[in-house]
């Protein structure tokens, strides 16, 4: 049998934290076999990412506490272990053999770049190729990922591209120099389902293409399902801890350990016949088209039906966990729809096509035009759409963060698009919205606390600063977060933890309507 391509031996990284030691990767034991797919699941904060960043030693080693374990790679210089090798050797090994494809699309590329530079410069540093053939590289690699116009997306900036476009290009720069592993590090967060699909179904083409492995992180089991071949299952013991407080498996070692596999095995064992329990609650949360609820079940949920001796099988599609908030059959509003909060009435955003020396207006992209919509109280109204048909447009216009060309957006009768600034602020704290984009919506400078405790103080929510941070307290605790995170900063978070600060933000205000933008497309299913 051939050696593995890569394999990790009960690797740890510890980090230092104001609050004490962190485990976030405690024993991690895997294997990627040549031209598999693995995939690594579970919920934000697991240690799937720092997983990936100890492969490729991307964490500067003054914020680490504890590392040990081995990763050996089979590579074109024989085996090594990347672990052991000095730090110098490594650029050797990242982008030449394991290439990642980040989290971030958003933020991964450097906005002063041009993205023809930035796909060019990994050629020009790992195959000594001329400038103009490194140009003439990232040319073919953008129209292999499937940009259009390679030419003249070459030219141009990240601003300039759109959230897809963006992770193409990331893809592109990943694979400019034949890596034999790659790694996807959460590759369609944050993305819109149908980009999403583009993309999966961009990487599964050229992983076949290119014969390469593929280490695949996410918290969707949708994507595990579809892209996986083995599945690693990840899960803080702290998270056990908490799902078994009051039992007699509380005082479980397990539960003392960090981030760790709590389950391996093939794609269709796991989803058909999961064996730990909190594989079994991470499955049985999967929302299914035969019921609907006022909420979605949780791991709790299923722990806590696991407590009162209930046998249950997490793959039954027509499962029904007794959950606070559960239905049959899809609800019905008897009392009818409410009085209108949010009328929309030939509601239009067009901006502009700038041509010519001095920037004159050549045309205009209607993003948003002509749309009438009643929103009533107490409802929610779905709106969907292929990326690109400015759902994302009419969110921020109807909130004036966009300035509408024309229409009328009247909430609770007042047309805010006759309003002036200090009307309008008062106005935004019954209106709220939840960013799309988890990583560019929180300020990298103020801490999650600062974040919070803002918009109290702007609008002058609670009267002392003390009840104002024991409502952060709270919302913190809201979306499943602690208390001690406070003082951090939104680069010490996950994805999906930072999608939850911004959803306490959005609540700290306890706005009357929330425009919610793509607003759970990073967040865990138990979530």
């Amino acid at each position: 049998m051939a050696a593995p391509l890569l394999q990790i031996d009960k690797l740890k990284t510890y980090f230092h934290t104001e609050e004490g030691i962190v485990k976030a990767v405690d024993g991690v034991t895997l294997a990627v076999e040549p031209g598999q797919t693995l995939g690594i699941v579970g919920e934000s904060g697991s240690g799937k990412s720092v997983t990936a960043y100890s492969i490729l030693r991307l964490i500067p080693e003054a914020f680490i506490s504890l590392k040990e374990g081995q990763v050996s790679w089979q590579g074109t210089k024989g085996q090594v272990d990347l672990r052991s090798l000095p730090i110098e050797e490594m650029p050797y090994y990242r982008g030449s053999e394991i290439a990642m494809i980040f989290q971030e699309p958003m933020t991964s590329l450097n906005p002063v770049l041009k993205c023809g530079y930035q796909v060019a410069e990994a050629v020009l540093k790992h195959q000594g190729k001329t400038w103009e053939e490194a140009w003439e590289r990232g040319t073919k690699l953008l129209a292999e990922v499937g940009i259009s116009r390679p030419d003249q997306r070459m030219q141009q900036y990240p601003h300039e591209l759109s959230g897809g476009m963006k992770q193409r290009v990331m893809i592109a720069m990943a694979l400019a120099c034949d890596p034999r592993l790659l790694i996807c590090d959460e590759p369609t967060t944050a993305l819109d389902v149908t980009i999403q699909k583009q993309i999966l179904d961009l990487i599964k083409q050229l992983q076949r293409d290119r014969g390469m492995a593929v280490l695949f992180i996410t918290h969707d089991l949708g994507v595990v399902a579809e892209m996986t071949d083995q599945v690693a299952v990840m899960c803080p013991g702290e998270t056990l801890r908490h799902l078994y407080e009051g039992t007699e498996k509380a005082d479980s070692p397990e539960f003392e350990r960090g981030g760790h596999v709590v389950e391996f095995g093939s794609v269709i064992d796991i989803f058909s016949r999961p064996q730990h329990p909190y594989t079994k609650g991470l499955i049985a949360c999967r929302p299914t088209l035969e019921t609907c609820a006022s909420r979605l079940p949780t791991i709790d949920d299923f722990i806590r039906a696991e407590k009162q001796g209930l046998k249950i099988d997490p793959t039954d599609p027509n499962l029904e966990l007794d959950y606070p908030g559960r239905a049959k059959a899809r609800r019905e509003d008897k009392a009818g729809f409410g009085e209108p909060l949010v009328e929309l009435k030939g509601l239009e955003t067009w901006f502009p096509i700038r041509g010519g020396v001095f920037g004159r207006t050549a045309g205009w992209v209607k993003a948003v035009d002509g749309v009438d919509l009643v929103i009533p109280r107490g409802q929610t109204v779905g709106l969907v759409g292929e990326s690109g048909c400015g759902k994302t447009t009419l969110g921020r216009t109807l909130l004036r963060l966009v300035e509408p060309r024309g229409g009328q957006i009247l909430y609770q009768g007042q047309d805010i698009t006759r309003m002036g600034p200090s009307d309008l602020r008062a106005m935004r704290r019954k209106m709220q919205i939840i960013f799309q984009d988890p990583y560019s919506s929180l300020n990298p400078r103020l801490s999650i606390e600062e974040t919070l405790l803002e918009p109290m103080a702007l609008h002058g929510l609670h009267k002392t600063a003390a009840a104002r941070r024991d409502r952060a307290v709270h919302l913190m605790e809201l979306v499943g977060l602690k208390a001690s995170h406070l003082s951090r900063y939104p680069h010490e978070f996950s994805g999906g933890q930072r999608q939850r600060i911004g959803i306490a933000r959005t609540l700290a205000v306890e706005p009357e309507f929330v425009v919610c933008d793509e607003s759970v497309s990073a967040l865990d299913v138990s979530i």
